[in-house]
């Protein structure tokens, strides 16, 4: 009996292993870098991001949503080409109004990134969707940037390296509000 209990538990749990990534929905989306609002700040480049959850997610659980970019990454000056700048993916608290920045630098995001061509880097931005989510109205976008720390470089977000005309990509993952997840045929 014990020996059964066992089987059945294991192929239960092989069958959700194995249909579980086959059922998962997600949606990415891709952002050109003529959607981004690039400019030069104290830090040197900062980019300013307008990004809309998409209406297939009304009703449903997100999950994550992890947005994928790549920078060149360039010390201030050969004597700090050692140390890593920060960088990180930050709400704004406003409307980017193209003078004054208002965000928000208490985010997960920020990490060190070592100095070189071509730093590809994945950030969980599930927080800031999920917040815009519940308030709509507290979405103004975000910005990406080396905006805290030392500044020992500055950060270039490289327009192309995700492929032709994709500067940023967001992938959204999500269930349906019962927390099962959503067939990949499922509109």
């Amino acid at each position: 009996m014990r020996n059964q209990m066992y089987t059945g538990f294991l192929a239960a749990a092989l069958l959700f292993a194995l249909t579980g990534p086959a059922l998962a929905k997600n949606m990415t989306i891709t952002i050109p870098m003529n959607d981004i609002t690039v400019k030069s700040g104290e830090r040197g480049n900062y980019y300013v991001v307008a990004l809309n959850p998409p209406a297939e997610l009304a009703g449903k659980r997100l999950d994550s949503v992890f947005l994928d970019f790549v920078v060149d990454v360039t010390p201030t000056s050969p004597e700090q080409a050692w140390m890593a700048p920060r960088v990180g993916v930050f709400p704004l608290t406003e409307s980017f109004t193209g003078v004054n920045l208002a965000y928000d630098s208490t985010v997960p995001s920020v990490r060190a990134v070592p100095t070189g061509e071509n730093q590809a880097l994945l950030v969980d931005i599930t927080n800031i969707v999920k917040g815009w989510l519940a308030t709509p109205s507290s979405n103004h976008g975000f910005v990406i940037g080396s905006l805290t720390g030392p500044e020992v470089g500055t950060v270039s977000l490289k327009d192309t390296a995700l492929g032709p005309g994709a500067a940023l990509r967001v992938t959204f993952f999500y269930q349906n509000r019962f927390g099962d997840r959503v067939s990949a045929r499922q509109d």
